[in-house]
């Protein structure tokens, strides 16, 4: 066994490391403790100067769900945040959905667009997306909209495993921001 499998995702953050384990992550015997929101894994920040992150994981069971966070930092590229999440699975056994949300630094939404496979979602909420096409695109505005750099905001996402999930399925989610 690796000592890799001996320390939390959260704590690999801390020092630089990547967020994947080698092998079968269904196998492997780590479990992230990060199923509620408030006890999501920090994946760090990206920026919308094109910056990305891979997360290699997996779900245990059809009870298990994942939470991240990421800080989404606006430098004034191109206009506002375009946000990318991709989750692809292996084996897909039956559909995961991805539930995306979007808290501005501001504190203020005014505009939210899913698109990609994603769909805007008023019973998750005015900041929320969800897919289960395994994709999701998200470009939002959180001030008073074109380039400005006011768009700073906190990325949520939910995974969540379908409940007729009956065995571990391994999965990578990619995230990134132009």
């Amino acid at each position: 066994m690796s000592w890799r499998f001996l320390i939390p995702a959260t704590a690999l953050a801390l020092f630089g490391c990547d967020y994947s384990y080698p092998g079968d992550p269904c196998t492997a015997g780590v479990e992230l403790d990060n199923d509620t929101r408030d006890r999501a894994t920090s994946l760090g920040s990206l920026s919308d100067a094109g910056e990305d992150t891979r997360v290699e994981h997996a779900f245990p069971s059809a009870e298990h769900s994942d939470w991240f966070v990421v800080a989404i930092e606006d430098r004034g590229q191109d206009g506002n945040p375009d946000i990318d999440i991709t989750l692809e699975t292996d084996p897909f056994t039956g559909y995961l959905q991805i539930e995306a949300f979007i808290t501005c630094e501001s504190g203020q939404i005014i505009d939210l667009n899913c698109s990609n496979g994603g769909i805007e979602d008023s019973d998750l909420g005015p900041d929320a997306c969800k897919s289960s096409s395994g994709s999701i695109t998200i470009d939002y505005d959180c001030g008073a909209g074109g380039d400005d750099t006011v768009d700073n905001a906190i990325l949520a996402i939910h995974l969540i495993p379908d409940e007729s999930l009956d065995e571990c399925v391994g999965y990578a989610l990619d995230i990134s921001v132009d």
